[in-house]
Formats: C-alpha cells, structure tokens, sequence
C-alpha cells in the first residue's frame, strides 16, 4: 500500500483530524522534514494543495527508525505520541522479497514489535491497524480472512538465524512453502501481533498486488514499478516473450485507491476492545481475472497506442517449462547483440541486450505468482463496506466486485506510460 496515498485521503476525507504523526528516518542526506516535503510534492497532493493547503500543516514528522531499538524516538516526541494518538497505521516494511533474513527479520517482524510496544502505552489508542501481504499464506489454495499458523516457530527462526546467518540456500529450505523472506517475516509477525494484542482492537488489511487508483486523487495514479507493472510493460514492449505459468491462473489485483480506503474504514469500524479482524484487499473472489486475460488487455492497449518495440507484442508463450523461457531467451538475447552491434556500427547507442536483461529480470521477480493460482476470500471486506452509509460507500468505495477489468487495465497501461515511462525513460 501507497503510505501517500493513505495519507492523502485522510487528510481529504476526514477534515476533522486534528494531527497526523509520521515516523520517518533520515535518508540520503534528507532530514525527516525534507523528506515529508518530498513527499508532499508528489501529485498525490494535488487536489490537496488546490483546495485546502492549510490542512497540509497537520501532518508532522517524527524522526525516528523502525529498524533501530526503541524505534530511535526522542523522548519528548515520544511523550506527544502516548498522550495524543489514537489510531496507528502502520506500513512501514521491507518490501525487498530477496532481503537477507536477518534483514527482513529486523524490519517486518521486530519493527512492527517495536511500533505496537509503543502503542500499547499510548493512552488513548482505540485501534492498530498493521498493513500485511496477501502472500503470508501461499501454501494454501485458498485463504480465508483470519489468522492461520505459523510457518514456523519464532524461537526455531532465531535459532536458524544465529546458527546459519543468510545462507541463501539453507534459507530457501527453511522457510519451504512461501516464495521469500518477506512474505515469511510478514506471516511471522501476523502471528506475533494476534498473540501480543490483549485488548487492544487490531486489524490486519492483507492487500494483493497492488496498482494503480481506479479513482482517487486522480485516476491512474501510480509511483513505483512493484508487483507486476515491470513484467506486464516488458510484455507490453514486445520484449519478453515467455513467463512462467499458465494462462488459466488468477492473477489477483487491487487498485491502491481501494486498499488506502478499506484501511481507513477498518479503523473508523473495527474497533471494539480485544477485537482482532484480518480484512483481505484482494479481487480473485468475486472478480478474478486471468494472467492470460490481463496480458490480452494490456498489449491490446500498447498495439493501440503504438508502444511496443518488437512487432506483435500479444504472442507470449506461458508455459511451466523453464528449459524453454531459458531457450526463447538465449535466441532473444542473440538477435539483441547482432542489432546492438549494428547500433553501434551506424553510431548509435545499444540498448536492445539491455532491455532483453531487465525482461529476463522482471519476468522472475515475479514467477512465482504467475506460476501460482489463488483464491483469496473477501467476504469481510465486502460485508464492511456494505454496513457503510451510502455516501461514506460513495467516499471510500473498496468493494473489488465493482471493477470492470476491460476498463481499468487500458488505464493502468496509461498510467505507466504517463507517470513512469515518460518521466524515467527506463524501456
């Protein structure tokens, strides 16, 4: 999830907040206050700063380090955070799936530890919401809206950890049933947050893939190239022409827009004491759509608007045979240095073996979901949003039910073109 995003539509919607509190880390050379303006120039805030810039003083930044040990708060700050906050968002995570163990260990499970030691002190805490991963339990086929098991015992982990370190190889058997050491360090710490919570309410929002706004602040808004925006314009480019899986597999996506809004209506309603409500931001329930139907509309779009680099972008093998990626890839890799070495004979600039790596790159990251199907059940979500009231449904719609796929990826394809592409010109 987008902690703009989230940020922007509670200072949007909810105009009686009195202060939003941020815990930031200081970060290349950047001070919290410069990177909290940072981020208030991104055009996430547009429609903020048109109409109400005023409200953008509520938002004040705490210097502090979820990685480091009391979470690297001075003492005065963290007096104002007990005496005033009510409700703690907390996203903050390492979102690497290759980070080292110990790493993601440190971050995703004992910096979550640390935010929610801090919130059980505070005084007037009514509800901690954790933002999670869809991806904490892929060992099942379908996953329900509650806390499942551990993958393995905490203490078994740290005992790992100290005996073996980040031996990559001994960590990929360890943590057998889930693809990485994110998604294993974030079912680790669901499990930690339900045992810890006492009577504190807490909700856990699991979001899927996410990308970009369906609606808010502006159709289309999107920043980054996680989930499956590389793969999907490596596709779209005509320059990766095999992945891994089956046409036939549900590929679950969720607008950030809707992830930003079922986390601020969970903490509005899910609050009552000891409550504990896992809440899944996910659409393969009651609206899947297929990798084959997503790559269909997608390259549809980039033949329309004439994007591709290599003709026919829409001819892609899926296939759960890797030999045969590995050998479209070598031929692939082949044609790009015989047109490299032209490029450079006529005086131009190569890019074509490049572009063929970043595909065989994008194209891994994310294998193992596209090899994988899912159901992720919703059933809370929907029920949720249907207790609101007509106009709060209308100002935080997160019902996947009321996607239309054959609208929304043409203008996900457009919202790459627009706010990464034409600014970063990485293809």
């Amino acid at each position: 999830m987008s902690t703009q995003m989230c940020l922007e539509k509670l200072i949007y919607s909810c105009p009686q907040i009195h202060k939003i509190y941020v815990l930031i880390r200081t970060k290349k050379n950047q001070n919290p206050e410069q990177r909290l303006q940072t981020m208030i120039d991104s055009p996430v805030f547009t429609r903020i700063k048109k109409e109400r810039p005023e409200d953008l003083s509520k938002i004040v930044p705490i210097p502090g380090d979820i990685a480091a040990p009391d979470l690297d708060i001075k003492a005065e700050d963290e007096a104002i955070l007990i005496n005033e906050v009510s409700v703690v968002f907390h996203a903050a995570a390492t979102v690497k799936f290759n980070e080292p163990l110990s790493a993601a260990l440190n971050v995703n499970l004992e910096g979550t530890r640390r935010v929610f030691t801090l919130s059980q002190r505070m005084k007037c805490i009514k509800v901690f919401v954790h933002i999670s991963t869809m991806y904490t339990n892929t060992d099942k086929t379908v996953v329900e809206e509650i806390v499942y098991p551990p993958p393995k015992d905490l203490g078994e982990v740290y005992k790992f950890a100290r005996n073996y370190g980040d031996d990559a190889e001994k960590v990929s058997k360890m943590i057998e049933g889930r693809p990485n050491t994110y998604t294993f360090t974030k079912a680790l710490t669901e499990t930690m947050i339900s045992e810890k919570r006492g009577d504190l309410p807490v909700v856990i929002v699991r979001p899927s893939i996410v990308t970009p706004s369906i609606k808010e602040p502006f159709p289309g808004w999107l920043d980054n190239w996680y989930g499956a925006t590389s793969s999907l314009t490596v596709i779209a480019k005509g320059i990766c022409r095999g992945v891994v899986g089956n046409r036939r597999n549900i590929l679950d996506l969720i607008p950030v827009d809707y992830v930003s809004n079922l986390t601020l209506i969970s903490a509005a309603k899910c609050n009552s004491k000891g409550q504990l409500t896992v809440l899944n931001s996910c659409s393969s329930h009651v609206n899947p759509i297929t990798c084959g139907e997503l790559v269909k509309l997608y390259t549809q779009q980039s033949v329309k608007e004439r994007f591709y680099s290599l003709p026919f972008p829409g001819v892609i093998l899926m296939t759960k045979y890797k030999w045969i990626l590995r050998v479209i890839s070598f031929n692939m890799k082949t044609v790009a240095f015989v047109v490299d070495l032209v490029l450079r004979i006529i005086g131009r600039k190569p890019k074509y073996v490049k572009l063929i790596k970043m595909s065989d790159y994008a194209r891994d990251l994310v294998e193992y979901f596209t090899s994988h199907s899912w159901v992720f059940k919703c059933d809370e979500v929907r029920a949720l949003y249907a207790s609101l009231s007509l106009q709060d449904q209308k100002t935080f719609p997160c019902d996947p039910s009321h996607i239309v796929w054959n609208q929304y990826i043409p203008l996900y394809f457009n919202s790459v073109k627009k706010h990464l592409l034409d600014t970063q010109k990485r293809f």
